[in-house]
């Protein structure tokens, strides 16, 4: 005996039927739909003011605030309320001059502190003065994920705004290099605050605690660093599969084989503080991937980039690079994923700075 079957539309109940219009042949009709969607895309990494003009002036300006440089000039003192594992004046390495400070494996709950002349210090006002807190950092070994240094702010011995994580400005797993590091007051809610000491604490470790030195701690004045950045559109992923930057300076030469492609330089310029790529991912605070980039050989010696192009009209000369991603980097709009670059040096040297990526959107 055979089997009957059905096929059933849940919301109307119409049931399938065998099509036997004439000159057909007799079968079961089925409808199919795509079931994803993909369209070809390009997008600039923009800023709401400045688009994707990124040879804008990031750098900060006025005149910079000394916080502490390893006593080599005089600065803030240095003390510790808690613990013993800071060194003010350390030899052992440095980003200028010959000393940094250094913190060696503190206890948790240990705390630095820089202090605005001895005892309750001299107030400082932040508001309409100052715009950031800046500074380099070198990590010598065990800064590994779970470790948790807080920064903040005190005034005659009470605590100024909130605390921030030294390892959120950063990439901690990269060690033995100097890295900068740029906090806006307004993360630390110290902008419209007076204060007149900084502490560094060790709030919690993962293992053995880490080791690492600070050099050229600085308040900046005046300065904003700009930020570009490259989303997916609303319902979809973006799959970016490889990536460009064109740059253009006022560099004259008659022959291409002149061309200036020092690995410390960007054509013709010497960048200071660099300009910062980063990757957020699945609604992290903290970015998912980090690089600074200040000279060609920061680009170009990650294996997927290369130089594919330069050339010039005898005044002035460019440089395309570009990026062949092995397998796509998908970008989720439901998980607010974004690619972001943040300018903190004084672009503008250049006559063009872009960045793009290639890729296909995925409607959702």
């Amino acid at each position: 005996m055979g089997v009957s079957n059905y096929v059933t539309d849940k919301a109307t109940g119409y049931v399938a039927e065998v099509d036997t219009a004439p000159g057909e042949m007799q079968g079961l009709v089925v409808a199919t739909r795509p079931l994803k969607t993909f369209t070809p895309i390009n997008k600039f990494f923009t800023n709401p003011v400045y688009g994707p003009d990124m040879n804008q002036d990031g750098a900060f300006g006025g005149a910079p605030l000394l916080i502490h440089n390893g006593t080599d000039a005089v600065a803030w003192t240095m003390s510790e309320p808690v613990g013993t594992k800071w060194v003010d004046n350390s030899t052992d390495r440095f980003h200028s001059g010959t000393k940094a400070l250094k913190c060696d494996n503190p206890d948790v709950g240990d705390i630095m502190q820089v202090i605005n002349n001895v005892g309750p210090g001299n107030n400082i006002d932040m508001t309409g003065n100052y715009v950031a807190l800046t500074m380099w950092i070198n990590v010598d070994k065990d800064w590994v994920a779970g470790d948790q240094f807080e920064l903040y702010a005190h005034v005659d011995g009470a605590l100024v705004g909130n605390a921030v994580n030294l390892e959120n400005y950063f990439d901690f797993t990269m060690y033995d290099v100097w890295q900068y590091i740029d906090i806006p007051l307004t993360d630390m809610g110290i902008e419209a605050s007076s204060l007149d000491a900084f502490r560094i604490e060790n709030a919690a470790r993962a293992g053995k605690s880490p080791k690492f030195y600070i050099d050229d701690w600085y308040l900046q004045e005046t300065g904003t660093p700009v930020i570009y950045t490259v989303e997916p559109n609303k319902e979809t992923w973006l799959h970016m599969t490889n990536m460009r930057m064109l740059f253009v300076d006022a560099v004259a030469t008659d022959t291409p084989a002149a061309i200036d492609l020092s690995y410390n330089k960007i054509l013709g310029a010497t960048l200071t503080s660099e300009f910062l790529y980063e990757r957020y991912q699945q609604s992290n605070d903290r970015p998912l991937f980090t690089d600074r980039i200040a000279r060609l050989s920061d680009i170009i010696e990650n294996p997927t980039w290369k130089i594919e192009n330069v050339g010039s009209d005898s005044t002035n000369t460019f440089m395309l690079l570009t990026q062949q991603l092995p397998e796509p980097l998908i970008l989720k709009n439901e998980d607010a994923d974004r690619l972001q670059v943040t300018v903190e040096d004084d672009l503008s040297v250049f006559l063009l700075f872009k960045m793009s990526i290639a890729g296909y959107e995925e409607l959702r």
